[in-house]
């Protein structure tokens, strides 16, 4: 499972609008992995957040967020060091690696 969480840095307290986040491999834009199960609700109401969760595949990803709606520009992962993050070129954007979480194991349930 990888989290995250959308900002609007002009204004904090905007909920962003429906984006559609896409995993790209590391040496070629065009090659697209999409997330299954992205998750953007409330887990006490049934209000859009700008937090997320998804199912993504292991391996090294650039990542890419667009909002089809034309309220942001294409934007890709890169953190610039500087507390803001974004670039919209795929070149400049950072390699993510998402590794397989550990499995946990059951415990032996008692007299077992």
């Amino acid at each position: 499972m990888v989290k995250g969480t959308f900002k609007d840095t002009s204004d904090l307290s905007v909920i962003v609008g429906w984006a559609e986040l896409t995993l790209h491999d590391k040496d070629d834009e065009y090659t697209i992995y999409w997330p299954g199960r992205m998750e953007r609700w409330s887990k006490t109401s049934p209000d859009m957040t700008n937090d997320y969760e998804m199912q993504a595949p292991v391996g090294q990803f650039k990542l890419k967020v667009e909002f089809f709606d034309g309220t942001y520009l294409k934007t890709y992962y890169k953190d610039n060091g500087d507390g803001t993050f974004g670039t919209t070129s795929f070149a400049d954007a950072d390699v993510v690696t998402i590794t397989k979480a550990p499995v946990r194991r059951p415990e032996p349930l008692p007299g077992a």
